[in-house]
């Protein structure tokens, strides 16, 4: 910055002033009467010049968005956390059995959270009340049926402040014996695979605990029937797994580090 004064005919004063502040420049002309009220004007136009449209504007404090101050607020999982869960529920199945069955299953898995989304890959186990059914048309021949199931899914959810919500897919395999009633008091057993998909919901209750819901759709890859075998006659199928059933599972879930 340059600031040329001088003093004219008339015992006035001029100012010039010449100012280049990062590679722009800029001049101004002042008269005044005195040379102390010159220097003054001179003095505020140089100021604002350095510091008003030239002035960088200090960085914003770096402050949490509006989703991660509502997950802390709320006590939601933290976002780029890994953790074992291990995991309880109470399941229904609609169709492999002869008739409505309720079961236990166990969870233990593995997620990986986002601030976005929250990837999870888990295995479960789950064993079911017998149920009991007869043949049509037959009195007193019939069967009592018990199912065990294993299988693993990998889930994706999006993360919805303490709520999360996605799809699942997965596999199985399904273990069934069951007994003959009456004249055919046999016993058998069957194994079978499966594919499934699912809908899992969670609400976080907190960094170490959530409630979750799932919805499964399973399709079997074979359906081995169990009959009543007779001699010098057709057996007789008592149950046959249906060719797709649905599941319902509501548990709760702890998660570890």
């Amino acid at each position: 910055m340059q600031i040329d004064v001088e003093r004219d005919a008339d015992s006035s004063w001029t100012a010039k002033l010449h100012i280049v502040v990062r590679g722009i420049a800029s001049q101004r002309s002042l008269h005044a009467e005195s040379c102390e009220t010159i220097a003054s004007a001179a003095a505020v136009i140089a100021e604002v010049a350095l510091e008003g449209p030239f002035h960088e504007p200090r960085p914003a404090p770096n402050l949490p968005s509006n989703e991660s101050a509502n997950d802390t607020r709320q006590g939601a999982p933290h976002g780029g956390a890994s953790q074992l869960i291990v995991g309880l529920a109470g399941t229904l199945d609609t169709a492999t059995q002869p008739s409505l069955d309720l079961g236990l299953e166990g969870d233990l898995g593995w997620a990986r959270r986002t601030a976005s989304w929250t990837l999870r890959a888990e295995a479960s186990g789950s064993v079911f009340e017998n149920r009991s059914t007869e043949v049509a048309g037959q009195p007193g021949e019939g069967g009592t049926f018990s199912l065990v199931t294993g299988g693993v899914r990998a889930c994706a959810t999006r993360v919805f402040g303490t709520l999360e919500a996605g799809p699942c897919l997965g596999g199985e395999v399904d273990f069934m014996s069951g007994s003959g009633t009456g004249t055919g008091a046999e016993q058998g057993s069957g194994a079978w695979g499966g594919l499934s998909g699912s809908a899992l919901g969670t609400w976080n209750l907190g960094r170490a605990f959530g409630v979750t819901v799932r919805a499964d759709g399973v399709l079997p890859l074979s359906r081995p029937p169990f009959v009543i075998t007779r001699f010098e006659a057709s057996d007789i199928v008592v149950h046959r797994p249906a060719p797709a059933t649905f599941r319902m599972a509501v548990g709760i879930e702890a998660r570890f580090f």
